[in-house]
Order: C-alpha cells, then structure tokens, then sequence
C-alpha cells in the first residue's frame, strides 16, 4: 500500500517540532500502536468462523 505525500502532510498537519512526531506521546507511538491494534483484530476475528 502506498500511502500519498498528502496524507502525510495532512498527519503532519499541526506538528510544530521534531517532539511532537518523535517524542512521549507522539505521532509515530500513536500510528504504530493504531496498526498494532488493527492488525491484532484481524488476526482474531480471522480465526472466527463465519456462521452461514
């Protein structure tokens, strides 16, 4: 999946040092953790069977 130069921007959008993307409770954390959890849900609900 590519992910376009504008959403980027649109993410970056509002970051006014290198803190808010890198730092405690930044950006970065936050992305990984959303994908972490996206990715821990489908791998859950992968292994329920579907009842038809």
């Amino acid at each position: 999946m590519l992910i376009s130069d504008e959403f980027i921007d649109q993410l970056l959008d509002g970051s006014n040092s290198p803190e808010d993307i890198l730092g405690e409770n930044c950006l970065l954390k936050q992305l990984t953790k959303h994908v972490a959890e996206r990715d821990q849900a489908a791998r859950i609900f992968s292994t329920i069977p579907i009842l038809s």
